[in-house]
């Protein structure tokens, strides 16, 4: 990822946690990304706080992609 992309991000999700001027918490923000190169990913994104928690999702068998399409 390019430098100013992920300052960017980690500036919208800084921004999305609090309200306006008054710097007050909004409550509970759920931000969530997908890659399918985790290795590319900045480690500033993948700190406590912010993508901390990663969730496999594996491919999916033939069973399971004929119950996706019907």
């Amino acid at each position: 990822m390019e430098t100013r992309i992920v300052t960017q991000l980690l500036t919208c999700m800084e921004g999305a946690a609090y309200s306006g001027s008054s710097n007050k918490p909004t409550g509970h923000v759920l931000v969530i990304g997908a890659t399918n190169r985790i290795d590319a990913i900045d480690s500033a994104l993948r700190r406590p706080g912010r993508f901390d928690r990663e969730i496999l999702v594996g491919i999916p068998d033939e069973s399971a992609r004929e119950e996706i399409l019907f």
